[in-house]
């Protein structure tokens, strides 16, 4: 997907990698320590993960 250079700046503004960077790594930590404490939640589980996933594809985003 190609933006023009104004699209790309309104959207590196809104999602800016290296502010957004930690809470990745910190969210992919959490991730794994979810995953494997709480698995018998299974539901809750799914329902997190799903909400993550979502969340990291908006936040590295980026044209």
């Amino acid at each position: 997907m190609v933006c023009a250079p104004s699209q790309k700046y309104t959207k590196m503004m809104q999602n800016p990698y290296s502010f957004w960077r930690p809470l990745v790594i910190f969210g992919d930590i959490l991730h794994d320590f979810y995953a494997l404490t709480f698995m018998r939640l299974q539901n809750l589980s799914q329902n997190f993960v799903a909400f993550y996933a979502k969340m990291r594809a908006q936040m590295l985003q980026i044209c």
